[in-house]
This record gives structure tokens, sequence and C-alpha cells, in this order.
């Protein structure tokens, strides 16, 4: 006699209230988890040297929570183990072609829950407008999994959204306008924002071939300087190039910092790369105001190379403020002793300087060629 089979009972719902309540236990521990992973995606966006507009992180709220498992057409037998977006990051690159770099550290990093996983990008139809974003659904994966400090994490799903700025920009102009879905538009409006989103597309695409361009004439700038050329137009992207490859430069930054000077801590990245950014522009501008090219600068250091070792000893001197020193503002600096000439107070203070400092760095660059 065979035994029958016996249908194994479908797993029992939790109901809302047991959900609520247990969502309200859960969600500190999501919140400490997803701290510890913006800092986790931060960390790896910096080891990969991808710049991010921004990393944003959210837990979903209780009141969220509530109405999401509420809603009409939703069924969950356990809501905390199927929702997949009870944690939420997006990381806001610059450029699209970044998305997919990032795309790679993500699937690198992490486990990836395919099904869930979406990229928006190809939901669209070549007549739809929109622009949306790629979407991962992640956790851990070994051996960060097994690791003491995240352990308490496993098996934690996360959703990471990856958008260029121009796509969150979009987003929030389409969350404004309170449009869930194509047929959510007016039939007056639709090619008027199939018009846009076309424009914003476009711009994305022009944006990365623009950066590009810049890496390319970056190489093409390095070549000429490693030949010794030295009529090459002076712009931002040239004068970094400069500056990065100039030896005569980390001779003229060591001289600052023996002065007194204390070198940019590496760690603060983003303030370093914001001020030397400052520097340049303030560079180029002198450059363009004096008709200055690479020769004039070389020549100019190299033969003042003493004179400077006293302006900066001057400049330490004469003021108390704490001096932080890179390449680039130890270069802004040294042409305020070698371009003395050119350089004024007001042109100082046109490049951002309080006046003040201005007037103490002029006079210690007249008392050191005196």
């Amino acid at each position: 006699m065979t035994k029958m089979k016996t249908k194994t009972p479908p797993p029992k719902s939790i109901s809302g209230k047991a959900s609520i309540k247990a969502y309200e236990s859960l969600r500190p521990q999501l919140e400490a988890y997803n701290k510890k992973l913006g800092d986790l995606l931060a960390e790896l966006m910096n080891n990969n040297k991808i710049k991010v507009q921004s990393l944003e992180h959210r837990t979903k709220s209780i009141d969220s929570f509530s109405e999401k498992i509420s809603r009409p057409g939703k069924r969950y037998s356990n809501p905390i183990k199927q929702m997949t977006d009870l944690s939420g990051h997006r990381i806001i690159v610059y450029y699209t072609d970044d998305i997919d770099k990032v795309s790679e550290i993500i699937q690198s990093e992490f486990a990836i829950d395919i099904k869930a996983s979406v990229d928006k990008r190809d939901e669209l139809a070549p007549n739809e407008f929109g622009y949306l974003s790629k979407h991962y659904i992640v956790s851990l994966k070994e051996p960060r999994a097994s690791l003491a400090e995240w352990k308490a994490y496993a098996g934690f799903k996360v959703e990471i959204q990856l958008r260029s700025v121009l796509q969150h920009a979009w987003a929030a102009i389409e969350h404004s306008l309170q449009y869930k879905a194509d047929t959510d538009v007016p039939i007056s409006s639709r090619r008027q924002l199939s018009r846009l989103s076309g424009l914003f597309e476009l711009a994305d695409q022009e944006f990365s071939a623009l950066r590009a361009a810049q890496q390319r004439l970056a190489i093409t700038t390095r070549e000429a300087f490693d030949k010794g050329a030295n009529d090459i137009e002076v712009n931002a992207v040239t004068m970094l190039e400069y500056i990065n490859q100039s030896r005569l430069l980390d001779e003229i930054l060591k001289m600052a910092i023996n002065a007194g000077f204390t070198p940019a801590n590496e760690q603060d990245a983003r303030d370093k790369d914001k001020a030397d950014k400052h520097s340049i522009s303030g560079i180029v501008q002198i450059a363009k105001e004096g008709r200055i090219g690479f020769g004039d600068f070389q020549s100019r250091l190299r033969s003042n190379k003493k004179t400077i070792k006293i302006f900066f000893q001057e400049v330490f001197k004469a003021s108390e403020i704490p001096w932080i020193v890179t390449k680039p503002f130890a270069l802004l600096m040294a042409c305020c002793l070698i371009f003395r000439e050119l350089i004024t107070k007001e042109m100082l203070g046109r490049l951002g300087w309080n006046l003040e400092i201005a007037e103490i760095v002029l006079s210690a660059a007249r008392r050191s060629s005196s």
C-alpha cells in the first residue's frame, strides 16, 4: 500500500500589525547597516577614482512600510523578507559612462539578485519618453559576509540606484510633475516631455564626450612637455599637466614646506581637489592677463629659485594663519613673486583672495626681491 503524498501547507502570512512591530524592532539595525554600507561605497568609489556628485542612503520609514503593505494589490506573506527596498542607496555620478564603471564595482563586491535588479534605461521603447536609472538589489557576499564587523548584516537586501547628475535632475522634475507612468501625462504634454528627455540624454552624451576630449588633450599635452615643447595653449587642462610633470615645482613645494607651510592631507581629497582647481584657475587668469607662456613660467621659476625660498620664509613669518600648500598653490604663490610687476592686490581680490592676505603676500614678494 503506497502512502499518499501530503501537500506542504503554504507559509502562514504574518499579520500587518505583527509585521509593523517586527519592522520597528529591525529598523535601527537597518539604519546602522546603511551607515556602514554608505561608508564602504564611498571608499570603493574613492579607491577606483570614480568622482561622485553625491552618495545618498535612506531606511524606509515606519509610516512608509505600513502604507506599502496596506496598498491595494500588494500581498505579502512576510513583507520584511519580501521587500527589497527597506534599505536604499543612490550613487549619483557626473557622467553616464561612469554608471557602467560603478556597475562593475557593484557586481564585483556584492551578491546580485539578478531577477530583482533592473536597468530601467532598457525599459523604454524608442518612441517613449523618460530618463531612468540602473537599480541593483544586492546583499553581502563572501568573504565580507563572514567578517566580524559585517556578519550581523549577512542576508540583508539593499537597493542601490545608479544615476548621472542629469538623470537625477530629470527624475526630480518628473516627480514634481507627479507623473508615474506614460498614461498619467496629458496628451498635450507628451510631445514636449519627449523632446525634453531627448535633450537631457543628448546633454549627458555631450558631457561624456567633453570629458573624453579633455582626457585626450591631457595625454597630448603630456607628450608635448616630454618632448620639451613650450608653445602650448595655457588653460586649466594644460596647466594641470605642467604642474604634475614639473620636477622644478616639486622643489618649490619642498621650499614652502621647509619654510613652515603644511602639506595638504591626502585624506581630505575632495577639499584638496577643490582648492587645487581654484589655484589653477588663478594661475591661468594671471597667465592670460600677462600673456605668459609655459616657457616664461619655466625660465622665471628656475632663475628665481633662491628668491622663492626666501619669499616663502617671509610669508610664513609675516602671518599667523595656517598655510596649507599643494603643488598648484605653491606655483600660484610663486607667481606672486616672479610676476610681481603684473600682480596687484585687486587682482588677487578678484581671484577670491582675502585682501589682507594678498597684501601680506605681495609685501613679502617686494621684500624678498629687494
